[in-house]
Formats: structure tokens, C-alpha cells, sequence
């Protein structure tokens, strides 16, 4: 700990922004038309990377200096006068630098959020100066407080040819306590003196005088030393006159009085630095005492693993990171290299083949974990065995399409069957003539009860327009497996509605019966509801094992795979984009179910499309776009873009109502961007409890958006956020915007962002709910995110953990108080307005207890600022809590409850932090 401390009072440390270099994907000219995968939103900026950053400047004290803005990463200029300290008779101070986390820097470092810089002074012993008063010169010293002064200078001295020395005193020598002066007293030696010489050596301070006679060698008894320093020590060389520099074998005959001054080689120290690469030393070397260390980049190298490449980016010692700049050395030292990771490129190259020569290829830059889906080009008079190729890239990867002639469909039929509809002896799905005929068959009223369909091979569809298998009165109640195979150039396009009002869009229309284990590529485009892919309307049947490719275009309740699911929907996969036809009245998109209706289940699905709705009342979802009462969402995930500039937007569900089973296994990676009501997992949440849930993405929206959920009634437990959240309005957390329900065991690493009020790490606000008759608690939740609200006006109601909770009124006048217990604030707090907190913001009449606070909470320009609670009123209680940041705030400050009025209390509290 003691070498930490020194080496951070000394080290002047450089902080440099390190450049991150994202590699363009670069593409070889496809020769074909449209070869591109969906469209992929613009990067999301890092909420805490914003365009200006505050620096307030204080002295000691606290006390504004001066207040400037830089852009982030940049350096702060300092313009206000130079920091001063007050000396007592004692102490005095002097200015060294500008203090931040504990770190002292005398060269202003860059910064890239909020920033605050206490000026740091150095305490020493005040010093007075004494006058000695010697043979008609005044010689002054310094001397520190209480400290007995010592004459060092000459004792003898030839005064009209007669010697002299200091006899004594005008006073005795007594303790500095400030300025004085003392007069030598001289008493004569000896008469005459034209044979004497006196001889002076100085050694720094010190000085010796003797009477030497003429012609006699002076000589000094001892060897002259001169303490050596931290960065250096000192080795005796010789005396000087001011003329000659003497060995003290060399020194001349005394022939007239003369002083010669010790003179001393300077000989820096050099210290060992050591360079790490995971706990091994790569590289070696000493540095003079003082000197800043060089190294080659090149000798330190990280292995790259499948996802990422790694860039030198800097170097740590103890718990200090430092840019590849190093800082000045002044001990033996050891610095462990910190790596940048970089996300891997990969190429992906497709061949296309016709009658084994190569006809054309396709080559383009992924990074790892990027979804493709590329069309195949077209060939005139071939179909390709795949008419789309989509995956996620791991690796560089080498793919093959085979083009075969073309059998080109006119939307004929066959006369019949192959096969006898049996489990055992199921018909034959061969050709596209097949397919039609089951269609014809559907909708002339054949549901095919109890008949089995099997696919023997892919089909090729021919773009040729498509009539969706059965309606809402004739329905395909059949059992049709797909065998893993693909049906390609699917061509529907719906421009009025059914006369059957329900019928479904897609390659089957309305299905009660089972669709499985098949993938569809091609374009569903319908003006009315009821649109997906592979199934239109699915009413209380199953599609299973299914795959969407290409784009599917609709007007309300509209998937990927199925528009509206009143059945079951299992281990499905959509790649298709997903987005409206552009009407006023557009509703439900999903990007794998529109909407799952009463009993609907959708279990263990992914989306890797875009959904995408610019129109309509919104309700949009990576997975489900409406989940209806009863209906089952479990076990899915979403790496699609989601975007949509209307209300109700989620990662995995756009919107839920009624109370069904447990949302469990939902995940997001993908950025989400909607308006009201948006988060990573579900927009909006009636009483449906969710569970063992993460979101990864970036979530952007106006008012209630959070990494989970932006409102819900239910219970939420064990979730996790690590996107960045980032709001325009009020009610913006890490985890969810508002909650009516209990939470549990959350935690929150993402950055969270608003430009207006009521933000927190978690909860942003907590309300109670009379009818319960119980109080909802925050319990066992943590964050490590970058808490901002941007508002310099209002009541921001900014926490770590919770930005608010407020108490009910029953009826019989009795209080049901929310509880926040057994949470923990790690991350920065960040506010310009009022009630800012490390644990809660504003704290109504709830109570919390047994919480910690290790962030900083700043709020420069606001009224009631805590460690633990911006504001405790109406009848709240904080209990048994510590405090251990950092707390900076305009007025009312504390390091537990910035705000603590006369009806609530803090008891059994401790504060381990500071003020400043």
C-alpha cells in the first residue's frame, strides 16, 4: 500500500484516448442483382461516449474554481487563478496538482465523462528566515518551525592583518517560531598575522576555517558527503576555488586566505520495470531515476481466439491503467499489458456451379457472430439447389451452391398423388405441381383430416404467383413434414382481402393441423392480417422445426414464420425481414409470430431478421409482436434489429397482457429503437412474470425504456442487462422503466442515459399497488453501470439502484411503503438537477435498508444529494446502510440522505465516503 501511494503522489500520469479501429467490411462486385443480407442499423453510440463532457475545477474546500466543457476524450485547459491554502504559523501549503480518484496529476489527464478535479496541495513545516549578522555581511538561512538554528558559515577572519573569530552571540539560540536576527560577537586570536592564511572548506551548508600557515598544503580531515536523494547519490571528486577544480593530493601551498568548495558527481539511480503479458514477463529493462520507460509494440502479442483479435492498448500497475504512453519510473516496477479486443473478420465466399464449371462467385467481410442471408443469383435457365444461404460466420467460410436446369412451373397441377395419406405410406410432396395440387385440394373444402405429407426433395416455385394452401373456412387440418427440405422463389402477394376475412397469407394459409421440419425462401406481401412466411393463420395447430427466408410484408399480425399463432410454434427460425405495407392502421409485427393469441405457445425460436414498422399503433417484437391472455413466450432468442417508431417495442416481445406462464429464457442481442414503452426483452408488461432473462442490446426510445422491461405488474427475477439504455424522457433504467411488481436478484452493467428525469441503474421507479393490499420490493439487486440524466431543471430522481418509490394510502389510513434491501451501487452517478442518489434518487415514504454504495455520486448543480438517498420524506426510512463513495452536490449534501425531513429518519447507518 505505501509504495502505491508513493508511486501515485509522483507518477505524473498521461491518459490517452486509445483509437478504436473498426475494420470496414469490404465486398467483391456480385454480378447479380440484390445479393445483400438485410440492411443492419447504423452503429449505436456508447451512451457514455456524448458529443461534450462537464470538468468543474474546486479548490480544497470545494469551492468552485472553474467550470469548463470538453469533448470527450479531450483535455480540460484550466483558466481560473492559481489554488491556494491558507499556511497556519505552523504549516503552510503549496499547490501540486489536480486530484481525481485519488490519483494526483499535475498535467491535467483527458476525460470521457463528467469529471471532477479537487486541487491538491502539499503540507510541509512552515520556514522562517534568520539573519546572521557576521564581520558586517548579513547571512540568512531558512529554518522550519521549531526547529534551533545553526550558524554554518566562516568562523575566522583577517581583519586589518589581525585574526579573528566568533566569539559568541548578541543572543542565545532559540526555537524558530519566526523571523529573527542574530549578531556575532568576534574575539581577536592573534596579532599579526603575515604568515597565517586562512583556509575555508564549504561542504554545501557546512564550512570549517583554519589558520594555515603560508606555504603549508591545507588539508580537510575526513572525506566530504553530501546526502543522497531518492533519484540519485552523490560521490566527492575534489574543491574548487572558482577557478580550479583540486583532488585533495593536488591542493596548492596556502598563500593568501581562500575558500574552497566541495564539488560532487551526480549519479542517478536506475530502477528494473518489467513488461507482462498475462502474468509472464516478456520484455525487461532499466530506467534512470525519473525517466518515462520505451519498449517495441511488437514484442507483446495476444493470441487471438476465434472472436476476437487483441491490440496493445495500455498498461496497468496495482490498480492504475495508463495509455501506451508510460508514465515517469521511480522505483522498481512491474506493468501488466492490457489488450483491446477486436472483433474478428472473417470472409464468406460463395461458388456457384452449373454443370460442374464455376459460373460465379460471391465474396464479403463479416465480423464474428454476424448473421448472412444471400440470395442466390439468377441464372437463366437454372435453379439453384438454395436460393438463399444464410448462418451466423465463426470462421472463414467456403460455400457451394449447385445450379441445376430449370423445370419452370405455370402453376399446373398433377392429376393425383403419389403415395396412400398414411403415417406409413405418407403423399409424395415432389414437385411444384405437387404442391399446387394440395392447394386446389384445401380450397375446395379437403382438410385432409388425419393425412400425411411428406417432402422427397426441394422446390422450386418458379417466382410464379402463388395461391396460399386453404382458407379460414377450408383448412389444412394434415400432417405435412418437410424432411429438412426447402421450397424456394415462393411468389404471394395479397392486394385486397379475402372475402374470408380470417384467412391467413403465406404458403399455407389457415392450418389446424401440423407444418414441420421445412424451410421457405421468398416474398409474402399481404394488405390484410394474418401474414407469415409459412403459415398465415395457425388455429390451434403446430409449426415446428420451420425456417423463414427472404421478406414478409403485412398489414396487422404479421411473423416471420407464422402471423397469428393460436397453436403451437416450436424451434423455428426466421431470417426473413419482417415490416409493414405502410398503412395508418398497421399493428403486431414479430419477427418470428405476429401475435400469440389464447393458448398460443411459442417456445425455443430465433430471429435473426430485421423487423421493421414505421406505420400504424406499433406492438412490435423480435420474437412476438402481441402475446394475448394465456399465450406462452419461453426459451427464445433475438439477434435481428428491431425497430419501430411507434410504441410498445421489444427485443423478444413487443407487448403482453394477461397473466400466463413465467416469460423464462428470453435473450436480445440486437439493438432495439423504438418510442414509448421499449426495452431488450418485453416493451410492455401487464402480469405476466419474467424470469432468467438477459439483454445484450442497445435500447434507444423517448419514455419508459429500460434493458428488460419499460413497465410491468409482475414479478421480475434474475435478470440481467448489459446493453447501454438510453432514453428523451422520463423513466430509463438498466433493468426496467416501472414496476408494479416485486424484483429480484437483477443486475444491471449497462450505461443508462435520459435527457429528462427519473433514471436509475435498475428500477427507475417503484409504485405500489392498493389492491395487492402489500408492499413491491427491490431486493438482492445490483448495478455497475454509468447513471446520466442530462436535465439541468426539475427533480432529476436519479439512483444507482432505484430512481423512486413512493408509499400508498389505504383506506383505513394505514401505509404500504415499497422496500428496497440488500442492493448495491457500484457505478458513477451522474446528474445536473435535484434528488440524486447512490441507492434510490427519491425515496417517498419507502423504505431501504441494508444497502451499499461504492459509486460516486455526482450533482454539482443539485439540491439533496446522498450516498445512499437524494431525498427521504413522507414517512421513509433509511436503515442499516453504508456509504463509500464519492458525493458532490450543490446543496443539501450527505453522504447518507442529501434531504432528511422532520417525518422520516436515518438510523443505524454508516458513511465510509467523503464529502466533497
Amino acid at each position: 500500500m505505501k509504495n502505491r501511494r508513493i508511486l501515485r503522489i509522483l507518477i505524473v500520469a498521461t491518459l490517452l484516448a486509445c483509437l478504436v479501429i473498426a475494420l470496414g467490411a469490404c465486398r467483391k462486385k456480385n454480378p447479380t442483382p440484390d445479393p445483400q443480407p438485410d440492411p443492419q442499423p447504423d452503429p449505436q453510440p456508447s451512451v457514455s461516449e456524448k458529443a461534450k463532457v462537464n470538468v468543474n475545477f474546486v479548490n480544497w474546500d470545494g469551492s468552485i474554481l472553474y467550470i469548463t466543457q470538453v469533448e470527450a476524450g479531450g483535455v480540460a485547459d484550466y483558466a481560473g487563478e492559481t489554488p491556494k491554502k491558507a499556511s497556519t504559523k505552523d504549516t503552510e501549503y503549496t499547490f501540486v496538482g489536480w486530484e481525481y480518484n485519488g490519483i494526483v496529476f499535475n498535467t491535467i489527464p483527458a476525460v470521457n465523462k463528467d469529471t471532477v478535479f479537487r486541487a491538491s496541495f502539499k503540507e510541509s513545516v512552515r520556514k522562517y528566515t534568520i539573519t546572521f549578522k557576521v564581520n558586517g555581511k548579513n547571512i540568512t538561512a531558512e529554518f522550519e518551525y521549531g526547529q534551533t538554528p545553526v550558524y554554518r558559515g566562516e568562523t575566522y577572519f583577517k581583519i586589518n592583518n589581525d585574526i579573528y573569530k566568533i566569539g559568541g552571540w548578541s543572543s542565545e539560540f532559540v526555537p524558530v517560531t519566526q523571523n529573527a536576527t542574530y549578531t556575532a560577537q568576534l574575539t581577536l586570536v592573534q596579532e599579526g598575522a603575515d604568515d597565517v592564511a586562512l583556509i575555508t572548506f564549504k561542504v554545501d551548508e557546512d564550512s570549517i576555517t583554519e589558520m594555515v600557515k603560508v606555504g603549508t598544503i591545507p588539508s580537510f580531515y575526513g572525506t566530504p558527503y553530501r546526502q543522497e536523494r531518492a533519484e540519485c547519490r552523490y560521490e566527492f571528486v575534489g574543491w574548487s576555488d572558482g577557478s580550479n577544480v583540486y583532488t585533495p593530493e593536488t591542493l596548492p601551498p596556502a598563500s593568501d586566505s581562500v575558500t574552497y568548495y566541495a564539488v560532487f558527481e551526480t549519479i542517478y539511480k536506475s530502477f528494473s520495470v518489467s513488461f507482462n503479458v498475462e502474468g509472464e514477463t516478456v520484455y525487461q529493462v532499466d530506467v534512470t531515476y525519473g525517466q518515462s520507460p520505451t519498449y517495441d509494440k511488437s514484442l507483446f502479442v495476444k493470441r487471438s481466439d476465434e472472436k476476437y483479435d487483441y491490440e496493445l492498448s495500455g498498461w496497468s500497475i496495482y490498480d492504475e491503467n495508463y495509455g501506451l504512453s508510460l508514465p515517469a519510473i521511480y522505483q522498481n516496477v512491474t506493468f501488466e499489458a492490457r489488450f483491446e479486443k477486436i472483433v474478428r473478420n472473417y470472409q464468406l465466399t460463395i461458388n456457384y456451379y452449373a454443370n460442374g464449371q464455376l459460373v460465379d462467385s460471391y465474396s464479403q467481410i463479416f465480423s464474428y457472430g454476424d448473421n448472412y442471408n444471400i440470395r442466390s443469383p439468377e441464372k437463366s435457365g437454372y435453379k439453384p439447389n438454395a436460393a438463399y444461404l444464410s448462418g451466423i460466420v465463426t470462421q472463414n467460410t467456403v460455400l457451394t451452391v449447385e445450379y441445376s436446369a430449370y423445370d419452370d412451373w405455370n402453376g399446373s397441377t398433377t392429376s393425383s398423388f403419389v403415395g396412400s395419406g398414411t403415417k406409413t405410406s405418407p403423399y409424395k410432396i415432389s414437385t411444384a405441381e405437387d404442391l399446387a395440387r394440395l392447394a386446389a385440394e384445401v380450397n375446395k373444402g379437403n382438410s385432409f383430416s388425419g393425412k400425411y405429407f411428406e417432402m422427397t426433395t426441394n422446390i422450386d416455385l418458379a417466382n410464379t404467383a402463388w395461391t396460399a394452401i386453404g382458407s379460414y373456412s377450408n383448412r389444412f387440418d394434415g400432417y405435412f413434414d418437410g424432411k429438412g427440405y426447402a421450397i424456394h422463389n415462393l411468389n404471394y402477394s395479397s392486394s385486397i382481402e379475402n372475402s374470408d376475412a380470417n384467412s391467413g397469407h403465406g404458403l399455407f394459409s389457415t392450418v389446424t393441423g401440423t407444418v414441420k421440419n421445412l424451410s421457405v425462401y421468398g416474398s409474402v406481401s399481404s394488405v390484410a392480417k394474418y401474414t407469415g412466411m409459412v403459415v398465415g393463420n395457425l388455429v390451434g395447430g403446430t409449426v415446428s422445426g420451420c425456417k423463414a427466408y427472404g421478406s414478409v410484408i403485412g398489414f396487422g399480425n404479421v411473423g416471420g414464420v407464422v402471423g397469428l399463432n393460436g397453436g403451437y410454434v416450436s424451434d423455428c427460425v426466421n431470417y426473413a425481414r419482417v415490416s409493414d405495407n405502410g398503412s395508418s392502421e398497421c399493428y403486431r409485427f414479430g419477427g418470428v409470430v405476429g401475435t400469440a393469441t389464447t393458448n398460443g405457445t411459442v417456445a425455443n425460436c430465433v430471429n435473426n431478421g430485421t423487423v421493421s414498422v414505421s406505420k400504424g399503433s406499433g406492438y412490435v417484437g423480435g420474437i412476438v409482436g402481441y402475446k394475448e391472455n394465456n399465450a406462452t413466450v419461453k426459451n427464445c432468442s433475438n439477434y435481428g434489429f428491431v425497430s419501430n417508431t411507434l410504441s410498445y417495442t421489444g427485443g423478444v416481445i413487443g407487448y403482453a397482457v394477461g397473466q400466463s406462464a413465467d416469460f423464462t429464457g428470453l435473450y436480445n442481442y440486437a439493438p432495439v429503437n423504438g418510442a414509448k414503452y421499449t426495452a431488450g426483452i418485453v416493451g410492455y408488461n401487464k402480469q405476466t412474470a419474467i424470469k432468467n432473462s438477459d439483454n445484450y442490446g442497445y435500447i434507444k426510445g423517448t419514455t419508459y425504456v429500460a434493458g428488460v422491461v419499460s413497465y410491468t405488474e409482475a414479478n421480475t427475477v434474475n435478470c440481467l442487462n448489459l446493453g447501454n439504455v438510453a432514453g428523451t424522457a422520463s423513466y430509463v433504467a438498466g433493468v426496467i422503466g416501472s414496476t408494479n411488481g416485486n424484483v429480484d436478484q437483477c443486475v444491471n452493467k449497462g450505461d443508462v442515459y435520459t435527457k429528462s428525469s427519473t433514471a436509475a441503474g435498475v428500477v427507475a421507479n417503484v409504485t405500489v399497488n392498493k389492491s395487492a393490499g402489500s408492499a413491491n420490493t427491490v431486493t438482492n439487486c445490483v448495478n455497475y453501470g454509468y447513471i446520466k440524466v442530462e436535465s439541468t431543471t426539475g427533480n432529476a430522481n436519479l439512483g444507482g439502484v432505484v430512481g423512486k418509490a413512493a408509499k400508498a394510502t389505504l383506506d383505513n389510513g394505514d401505509y404500504i411503503k415499497p422496500i428496497i434491501e440488500n442492493c448495491v451501487n457500484h457505478g458513477t452517478i451522474f446528474s445536473n438537477a435535484n434528488y440524486t442518489g447512490g441507492v434510490i434518487g427519491g425515496c417517498d415514504g419507502s423504505i431501504v435498508r441494508n444497502c451499499d454504495n461504492y459509486g460516486s455520486v455526482f450533482a454539482s448543480l443539485g439540491t439533496y444529494v446522498g450516498g445512499i438517498a437524494g431525498s427521504n420524506w413522507g414517512y421513509g426510512l433509511v436503515t442499516g446502510c453504508t456509504n463509500y463513495g464519492a458525493v458532490l452536490g450543490g446543496n443539501y449534501v450527505d453522504q447518507i440522505c442529501g434531504q432528511l425531513t422532520s417525518t422520516s429518519s436515518a438510523v443505524g447507518n454508516v458513511s465510509n465516503g467523503k464529502l466533497n
